[in-house]
């Protein structure tokens, strides 16, 4: 293998691992900012809740 596939092979990987770490992150965000509406924010009524609840786990399975 020469020099200049191993360098684009390398930049491609940096590329997908960015692309993939920026999915990473957004799902993270939107994660927790369910579980907070889910677990801490006392404002709202039980049945919000237990729906911020059930959308935790069908993030978590579907996405």
């Amino acid at each position: 293998m020469n020099l200049e596939a191993l360098l684009l092979k390398t930049l491609l990987w940096n590329a997908q691992l960015l692309v993939a770490l920026f999915f990473i992150a957004g799902f993270v965000s939107f994660y927790l900012e369910n579980w907070g509406h889910a677990f801490r924010d006392k404002t709202l009524s039980h049945s919000r809740q237990l729906m911020y609840r059930v959308l935790l786990i069908v993030q978590a399975v579907f996405f």
